[in-house]
């Protein structure tokens, strides 16, 4: 129900009706029923074999397809049936995840989803706890002390090993919980080095001296666990899983206990967990290890960071050896107790050693405990829960947003260093305060976009309050609390704290905003947690999550940072562009633009804008470290040199050999900068037919601007077709788009350009256009040329891109609804005082003759639109065809404000009844908004 104010008197009020099936799918789904009530398991897989053109679906396919529908949308119930009603037929073809108009969903292979997941968040541990399955004959990951389903383990392997290195390039330590023979430890080498082959790291010797930086370690995955050792089958009543639940963990509030509260002092001492306890504790003796008894050497072979700790007690565990990195496990109470009696020595062992915390055995609903207790101690490895969500869980989030969020943190050197006695750093110590910040909370906003309007109050706005405090050394932890303010969705605060700090480095700022309830529990509006070492002085926009971590779309705060004092390098800076303690605009004009990121004046300087330079070697370096985030293939760097001879040796020793100093011998350096280029550019010089020409003997790449190539099109169009079936011509954009406009890509497509430049930092059509392309083979990059552009027909002449060749094809394409709106936008936003009335617009980009655009009419006052159009779209290039779909709001005094949009390539789509996602402006995908609409060809 949305509320919409028309005058003073009264409002209208509208209520949001789920829109039934199309006629079309209920003619599908009575047709392949039977005219049933149920669709089958095998009535399903026809209808996927000749409806949609899936192949050949096996009953299995099928099957997998009902139980997933069955599970998502009766989620509560208990379902013995494998039948499909209407409504759960309609769902399946209006889910984007489970019915996509590009790619294939039946033959997809299936993946680990929380280990992807947590490799997508940037975790750079994986956990494998691993296990011999029924049979004795395979390994599988479980959970041995819980119920879950067993995973098989070349599965879990194929999932890292693809999903690795999405979000950072550093390496991904896997350590494994071995329960295993070791027949099967020498089956898990095998599929580990079949699996990772050269990205494994193996050590030279039998273990580390020391541990490698995390540089020398990108794109590696690390192996760590304890060597092996006899399996005891009197281990194997101990490892059976148990259903008994010992210990309930404190769950008061639905997003966690306060971080400080989180001790073990608090909890009952769990056996399971304590340091007597086998599980997760990598109790070992370091012993040789007979072949004859052990056949599985090539298991050990792969392990980089032995696990495991010597025969004693907790004080010989942590005695340090000299030439040998191990991993050592300790519960989170066993490090608790182990920080109260040792805790310089837990530091000490943490300089060269690898210390691993592990929640308690008891935390069955994945809650977790307080990290700083580690980190404050060395800890590098303090693992989590991370399918579950609470305060400890945003801390960890606050602690790994350093360093980019890459999964990697650099130690604070008071944890690494000794003083100038030989004592490490002393947890205990009281320490005298090193930096006061000061935080201001100003405001809020945005909460009205991104909840309903009755999300916190049935009956009056939201009274807000911000809590502000500091986790990390028990010195510095503190919590502090704005006051509240009654019925306002846009509060302002304007109070300032002060937060003490004695261990800054490790110090992380806790933001939380709630709804105050005099009757109830507080609601929670957001949170979020940021590392103090990298916080930006200032006044500062600062989004909010939700309890997942998951940032909101439009909830933020203004907040002021500040150090008590400036540093003295921003006294120098204000004192140099100042007059009389004060800054004026021109002041501060000669500021910004008077010094480069590197300190360097720019008066000598010719740039054609106002960029700022960066270096060429931290360009190259981030080019290798990102080239193939999302792609495999080949990555082409074209240089516009405006060098000397000298600094293009100085080029090529850079592309060569990364940060290695220049040789002071640069005689030859021209021959060594041309040395490293494959493809010559050609500079047009003379008539653009005797470029076209070409060489023979060299593949050339041929730069055109796009009114350069818009005026050779005219003339020389088959010319340029011919040139690009042999070598490669790029199209740039004209220098006065200084707006960071485009322009049409398909003039260069159509005439065979491989490299169409856009300027990718704005938005526009033609960038949707782009998008739309390169969705095609997989969105990797690269996309086939057609036929028609590599080769010249029977009578030995080129595609002409002006003539108007017969239709090849016709796209069916029928438009039946909409859906998503009123979850992705506010209720006011396409219309003040009533819901949108949404309109689609179809078209045809490709050759002159396939370009043509079309319309729906528009449905009023609907946020479920049902249209059922049909429209058709005769084709005379279908390979270089894309279909441009966009859905306005139709408004008869202003702009048709956009609703979404999105382009697909022709030849990829596929025939049938397809759901399909719209994206926003910036080719954003919206969570919600897509279209139900059908294919086919004639």
């Amino acid at each position: 129900m949305g509320s919409y104010r028309v005058c003073v008197c009264f409002t209208r009020k509208f209520r949001v009706v789920e829109a039934g099936p199309p006629p079309d799918v209920k003619g599908a789904f009575k047709e392949y029923s039977e005219g049933g009530t149920h669709m089958t398991v095998e009535q399903l897989r026809r209808f996927l074999a000749e409806a949609q053109g899936e192949g050949r679906p096996s009953l299995s396919d099928a099957e997998r397809i009902v139980e997933q529908i069955l599970q998502k949308r009766h989620h509560i119930a208990k379902f013995t049936r494998k039948t499909l009603t209407l409504e759960d037929f309609h769902h399946y073809l209006f889910s984007p995840d489970l019915n996509p108009a590009m790619g294939s969903q039946l033959s997809s292979d299936c993946s680990d989803a929380p280990i992807i997941k947590a490799l997508h968040r940037g975790v750079r541990v994986i956990e494998l706890d691993i296990w011999p399955n029924s049979a004795k004959d395979d390994v599988d990951v479980l959970h041995g002390r819980t119920l879950t389903t067993p995973v098989a383990l070349i599965t879990c392997l194929k999932s890292i090993k693809e999903h690795a290195f999405s979000t950072s390039p550093y390496a991904v330590v896997i350590t494994l919980e071995d329960h295993l023979t070791p027949d099967l430890q020498a089956k898990v080498a095998q599929m580990i080095t079949e699996t990772f082959g050269e990205m494994l790291f193996c050590p030279e010797s039998e273990c580390l001296t020391k541990l490698p930086s995390p540089e020398e370690m990108k794109h590696r995955i690390i192996i760590s666990t304890k060597p092996p050792k006899e399996y005891l089958e009197a281990k194997r009543s101990e490892d059976k899983p148990k259903d008994s639940q010992k210990e309930k963990d404190s769950d008061d509030d639905v997003w966690g206990e306060e971080p400080s509260k989180l001790t073990a002092a608090q909890e009952n001492d769990d056996k399971s967990d304590s340091e007597g306890s086998d599980h997760n504790q990598d109790t070992e003796d370091f012993g040789d290890f007979d072949q004859k008894v052990h056949p599985s050497r090539a298991y050990k072979s792969l392990i980089a960071i032995h696990a495991g700790k010597p025969k004693g007690g907790l004080k010989e565990a942590l005695e340090v050896e000299n030439e040998k990195v191990r991993r050592l496990s300790l519960s989170e109470q066993a490090l608790e107790k182990a920080a109260e009696s040792h805790g310089m020595d837990v530091v000490r062992f943490t300089q060269q050693n690898i210390l691993r915390v592990y929640p308690k055995g008891t935390r069955f609903n994945s809650s977790n405990y307080k990290p700083l207790i580690g980190w404050l101690h060395g800890a590098q490895m303090v693992a989590f829960n991370m399918q579950g969500y609470g305060r400890s869980l945003w801390l960890m989030h606050g602690m790994f947003r350093s360093n980019g969020g890459c999964g990697y943190v650099k130690k604070p050197d008071f944890l690494m260093d000794n003083d100038p006695h030989n004592q490490v750093f002393d947890p205990k110590a009281k320490l005298g305060v090193k930096k006061t910040l000061k935080v201001k909370v100003y405001m809020g906003d945005g909460w009205h976009l991104d909840f309903k309007q009755t999300d916190f109050d049935l009956y009056s706005p939201p009274d807000f309050y911000t809590r502000v405090g500091i986790a990390g050394a028990p010195a510095d932890e503190t919590m502090k609390r704005t006051k509240k303010k009654e019925d306002n969705w846009t509060p302002v605060w304007n109070e300032e704290f002060t937060f003490p700090l004695t261990v800054p480095e490790l110090a992380l700022l806790r933001i939380e905003v709630h709804e105050y309830d005099m009757s109830e529990k507080d609601d929670f509006a957001g949170q979020t947690c940021l590392p103090v070492s990298e916080l930006r002085a200032g006044i500062r926009t600062v989004p909010l999550c939700d309890r997942k971590g998951v940032q909101f779309s439009s909830v933020k705060l203004l907040m002021r940072l500040r150090t008590a004092e400036p540093p003295e390098d921003v006294k120098v800076l204000f004192q140099g562009y100042s007059e009389n303690g004060t800054m004026s605009i021109d002041h501060l004009l000669r500021l910004c633009f008077g010094i480069d990121y590197f300190g360097q004046e720019l008066s000598d300087a010719k740039p054609r804008t106002l960029t700022s330079r960066v270096k060429l070697i931290k360009c190259l370096q981030v080019i290798k470290d990102y080239a193939f985030y999302s792609s495999d293939y080949p990555v082409v760097i074209t240089f516009e040199d405006h060098l000397t001879p000298h600094l293009q040796a100085k080029v090529a020793q850079e592309s060569d050999q990364g940060d290695d100093h220049l040789d002071e011998d640069l005689q030859n350096e021209a021959p060594e900068y041309r040395r490293l280029i494959a493809i010559h550019a050609v500079k047009l010089k003379g008539r653009l037919e005797n470029v076209l020409a070409g060489d023979s003997n060299k593949v050339l790449r041929l730069s055109l601007g796009e009114q350069e190539l818009q005026d050779a099109a005219t003339t020389y169009g088959t010319h340029i077709v011919r040139f690009t079936q042999r070598n490669l011509l790029r199209v740039y954009p004209k220098g006065t788009r200084v707006v960071s406009s485009n322009y049409n890509p398909l003039v260069g497509w159509m005439h065979g350009a491989q490299m169409v430049a856009l300027n990718m930092q704005g938005y526009d059509k033609n960038l949707w256009r782009m998008q739309g392309m390169f969705r095609a083979n997989g969105g990797c990059g690269y996309v086939k040329k057609p036929g028609i552009l590599l080769n010249d027909d029977p009578h030995g002449k080129v595609f002409d891109p002006s003539e108007t060749t017969p239709i090849k094809t016709v796209l069916k394409v029928k438009l039946y609804m909409g859906e998503g709106w009123q979850s992705d936008f506010r209720h006011n936003h396409f219309d003040r005082f009533s819901p949108p009335d949404f309109y689609a617009k179809l078209s045809i980009t490709g050759v002159p003759a396939d370009s043509v655009k079309k319309k729906s009419r528009p449905i009023d006052d609907e946020w479920i639109p049902a249209w059922n159009e049909e429209f058709e779209f005769p084709l005379t290039v279908p390979e270089l065809a894309l279909l441009r779909i966009e859905v306005r709001d139709y408004d008869t005094t202003g702009t048709q404000v956009l609703a979404g949009q999105t382009c697909l390539p022709v030849s990829e789509l596929r025939t049938g009844i397809r759901s399909i996602p719209l994206h926003d402006r910036k080719g954003e995908k919206y969570k919600s908004v897509k279209l139900l609409m059908s294919f086919n060809f004639d």
